[in-house]
């Protein structure tokens, strides 16, 4: 099915007149990203034996390193130039369309971020990936709520479809967001090793929050959610 991209473009200094551009691509088919071939040898701090999760399901056998550290090498390196609040101007380019946003580095990071985790190989992001295929930078917490709601009860038909049991409590969406509560974490010890400065460190304390007000808020924002849908109800 070939590849896609996502281009993230960052507009920085006290004029703007500084630019990076990062190009994430991604293969259609498996939705992992590919890595360029002008990426350097992994640094140490990506080692899967580094601060691994303790809940990983990879052997150092077969996975020297840590596919979500491994995936955010370049951009660690980049957001040292930063502090969480400093402002950038972002781009970010996809197939469909392109947003645009002047946001503080701490927030363009944290999109880019949740990009190249849910896109990494890790067992325990691969839930995000329908997510990743339709990315949508900078969403606000409902927007993403309702993103995350809908792509779990999609899989649900698939799995009914397949002849597998679907799970209508949304038991499954908290274990997952648990699973994602020890990534961010782990993750967090590996960035102190790898940041000189704080702004991808916070990207991820950021995701890690929003991680945690899935779990604390899944059951209800359904809830909420539910008079958006009075065309497909019985009337009172």
């Amino acid at each position: 099915m070939g590849t896609y991209d996502v281009v993230y473009s960052f507009r920085h200094g006290e004029r703007g007149e500084q630019s990076q551009v990062f190009t994430v691509t991604i293969d259609a088919d498996t939705v992992i990203r590919k890595p360029s071939a002008k990426e350097a040898a992994p640094p140490q701090w990506t080692a899967l034996g580094f601060q691994q999760c303790p809940n990983c399901p990879l052997k150092a056998e077969t996975h020297p390193t840590c596919p979500v550290a491994q995936s955010l090498v370049s951009v660690v390196d980049f957001g040292n130039q930063f502090k969480s609040y400093n402002k950038v101007g972002i781009a970010v380019t996809t197939e469909e369309r392109s947003i645009a946003a002047e946001t503080t580095a701490q927030v363009a990071f944290g999109s880019l971020i949740g990009l190249l985790t849910a896109t990494s190989g890790c067992p325990h992001t691969a839930f995000l990936k329908p997510m990743a295929r339709f990315h949508l930078p900078f969403a606000s917490l409902e927007e993403t709520i309702y993103r995350v709601f809908a792509m779990y009860l999609l899989a649900q038909y698939f799995r009914a479809q397949a002849g597998e049991k679907a799970d209508f409590d949304l038991g499954g969406l908290k274990r997952m967001y648990e699973n994602i509560e020890t990534v961010n974490l782990w993750m967090t010890r590996r960035l102190h090793a790898a940041s000189q400065t704080d702004a991808s460190l916070n990207a991820v304390i950021v995701l890690d929050t929003f991680a945690k007000t899935m779990l604390a808020v899944i059951d209800e924002k359904v809830d909420e959610l539910k008079h958006l849908f009075a065309a497909y109800l019985p009337k009172s």
